[in-house]
């Protein structure tokens, strides 16, 4: 009897990692201490957070090569036969939807709307005559192996799929957005006009998180109304509701270090690991009466949202609900976010 054993290796492995479950109160999760760090990934579930899909084209493409997709704790990997055969300029995608009740609530710059938006594009059907309309996600974020950015963290090379971060604040730039500044990482914390920003420390000492800088510019055809100016194009078997889409090129054309195949297409041993890094949203507490509604305190400073136990400055979810307050002389400014925290009325002392 003839037995044929076939090794199968990882062609593509991403991390999803929230660091509203994975910081500890202002202290971001990749400074903390190796044994920190592993305890809080080991109540890390990205499943409870996330649901990935392969697009169907990708779908095709890994079965065809007897390959599979597998959800993990920490996002999801992609393993096929060691002898597959791959075109070094295939590439694989990734829609990433949020169904953790919160997320919306907790997630940096989820106050950008990503609902569908119908376009009109010049011309017309060649036999219905009815207007060709195209249909567009604004916002959506594209992560790819092909325009991420490398750090060296805790002595290791790491692979993050979003882009460099932009130089200095554009007027493009609104709450919620990350740049850098000299060698400081900064979150915006109100719509530019002012300017108000928090300084998250020196960029080299975090990974690099979804920004706004991920959201690709829409260039329609000349002469089309109604195009958002940034995001997505829609396709059929996207899901309804996406809050990122990832892109693995089998091949980088300026940096192989981010290859998943050699130059003769087969699966490198090992495969890069990429990482996405979701932020959490910061926001100023503010106490209110469980039972009256009256405000009771309201915090001096903004502070993280955070799952974290051992920071109980911050504020924190799902006990917290998030409001936004606008400029009242132009709405459409955003001031800053609100943590509502209601505090439950104190027990009555049992007599001594």
């Amino acid at each position: 009897m003839e037995i044929v054993r076939n090794r199968y290796l990882r062609l593509i492995d991403v991390r999803l990692l929230h660091h509203y479950w994975l910081d500890d109160g202002r202290t971001p999760f990749d400074q903390m201490d190796d044994a920190a760090r592993r305890t809080r990934l080991l109540g890390y579930d990205s499943r409870q957070l996330f649901t990935v899909s392969p697009s169907s084209v990708t779908r095709d493409l890994i079965a065809g090569s007897k390959g599979f997709f597998k959800s993990t704790g920490q996002g999801f990997v992609v393993a096929v036969p060691q002898t597959a055969v791959f075109s070094t300029g295939v590439s694989f995608e990734f829609r990433v939807s949020a169904t953790e009740p919160g997320y919306s609530q907790y997630t940096s710059l989820s106050l950008r709307d990503r609902l569908p938006v119908e376009s009109i594009e010049p011309g017309a059907h060649p036999v219905t005559f009815a207007p060709n309309i195209r249909r567009y996600r604004p916002n959506v974020p594209v992560l790819s192996n092909g325009t991420g950015s490398i750090r060296q963290l805790d002595g290791m090379r790491r692979f993050f799929l979003s882009r460099e971060y932009s130089k200095g604040i554009d007027a493009a730039d609104g709450v919620e957005s990350l740049v850098t500044s000299d060698d400081d990482l900064i979150q915006i914390i109100g719509d530019p006009k002012e300017t108000e920003f928090i300084s998250l420390g020196e960029s080299a000492d975090h990974p690099v998180y979804v920004h706004q800088g991920d959201v690709p510019a829409i260039v329609p055809p000349l002469g089309t109304t109604g195009a958002p100016p940034r995001g997505i194009a829609e396709t059929d078997d996207m899901p309804r509701v996406v809050e990122a889409v990832i892109r693995i090129a089998a091949r980088r054309a300026d940096d192989a270090r981010f290859d998943i195949v050699g130059p003769d297409g087969r699966p490198r041993d090992p495969s890069p690991v990429f990482e996405v890094h979701f932020r959490n949203r910061w926001a100023t507490a503010r106490g209110r009466s469980s039972t009256t509604g009256e405000v009771l305190s309201i915090a001096v400073e903004p502070a993280p949202l955070t799952n974290a136990v051992s920071d109980r400055e911050a504020p924190r979810l799902p006990s917290s609900t998030v409001v936004v307050e606008r400029d009242q002389a132009n709405p459409a400014l955003i001031d800053r976010l609100i943590s509502e925290i209601y505090a439950l009325p104190a027990l009555p002392k049992e007599p001594q």
